[in-house]
């Protein structure tokens, strides 16, 4: 018993609990921007995918193919086919050449400018 007690009273290499705490606190603030900053990459990566997926081309179109010998008639033929992306909601054009959501690193003209 007599070992703890020493252990319990004993001083050396104690820090000193406000220096704990600023240390937290520096953490803690570094933590916050460094977590939003993150939040924020994240929104503009998930728009610019949305955007992408938004101007994706649906059609397709293929021409005919007719397989013949020369001087024969055809042995087999493939007609044409095609197909046109209607449009959906939201789907616009003025839509798709808009910027996407997110952050925007553009800044305002100065007012002499």
């Amino acid at each position: 018993m007599n070992l703890m007690s020493k252990l319990w009273q004993d001083e050396a290499g104690v820090i000193v609990s406000s220096e704990i705490i600023l240390i937290l606190m520096l953490l803690v603030f570094g933590m916050i921007a460094g977590l939003v900053s993150l939040r924020d990459q994240a929104t503009q990566e998930l728009a610019d995918t949305g955007t992408m997926i938004g101007t994706l081309n649906q059609s397709y179109a293929f021409t005919g193919n007719t397989n013949t010998v020369e001087g024969s008639t055809a042995n087999g033929e493939t007609p044409a086919s095609a197909f046109a992306d209607t449009q959906d909601n939201n789907d616009t054009p003025t839509a798709a050449a808009a910027t996407p959501e997110g952050i925007s690193l553009i800044l305002p003209a100065a007012a002499g400018e």
